[in-house]
């Protein structure tokens, strides 16, 4: 009887638990989005221009491959890649190129936050919509002034670089549907400054400029 050395591989093995996290979107052809997955499959909330919650579902295999399916009014938004460690999803077609990061921090845009939306999707003068909202460690917006009385919403931001935002009105009335009940922030967070651009679900565009006046 001699003892022999033994060596084993140890095998990565992903399951639908490792995606529970806020995540951003990372795609310069799409523009930045944000989602939180649970670990049972379901994605509760997105940046998407979905009005109700639970936002969509996701699947993921064990080598890996990660499916994102958000439904919006209109129609199935899907999303594919691989997880390139446990922090990044790397996309695959027709993202190629684009990134899934892990929200590390989801305090880091905490504060209260004023600034201006500026409308430019219109011909004629630029129309300057001031804006005011408090995010707390969850990254949970509440107490939106400018937009209406019953406003909530997210804002993550990923090391002070790529940051995304979505306000959507509580009780939303398809029957009285305004060109603001849903906002979607895309920017980039440098210091107590969100600068970037904002669109609605009704097409409206233009400039936002944020800056963070109290922690």
């Amino acid at each position: 009887m001699v003892s022999v050395p033994m060596f084993y591989r140890v095998s990565q093995s992903f399951t639908p638990a490792d995606m529970r996290s806020a995540w951003m979107i990372v795609d310069q052809s799409h523009g930045h989005n944000h989602f939180i997955a649970l670990e049972d499959g379901i994605i509760s909330e997105s940046s998407f221009f979905i009005p109700r919650a639970p936002s969509g579902y996701f699947t993921v295999g064990t080598t890996g491959v990660v499916d994102l399916t958000f439904i919006t009014d209109e129609e199935k938004v899907q999303v594919r890649g691989g997880f390139a460690d446990r922090d990044h999803i790397v996309l695959s077609v027709p993202r190629t190129g684009g990134v899934i990061h892990r929200v590390q921090d989801e305090s880091r845009c905490m504060g209260v936050w004023t600034g201006l939306l500026s409308q430019t999707s219109f011909p004629g003068a630029i129309i300057h919509r001031p804006i005011r909202l408090e995010v707390d460690s969850r990254g949970l917006v509440t107490n939106i002034v400018g937009f209406g009385d019953n406003y909530i919403g997210r804002l993550f931001s990923l090391n002070e670089g790529p940051a995304s935002g979505f306000l959507y009105t509580k009780g939303r009335n398809p029957a009285n549907v305004d060109e603001h009940d849903m906002i979607h922030l895309i920017g980039t967070h440098t210091g107590e400054k969100i600068t970037g651009f904002y669109e609605t679900e009704e097409s409206v565009e233009g400039d936002a400029n944020l800056i963070r006046i109290s922690p």
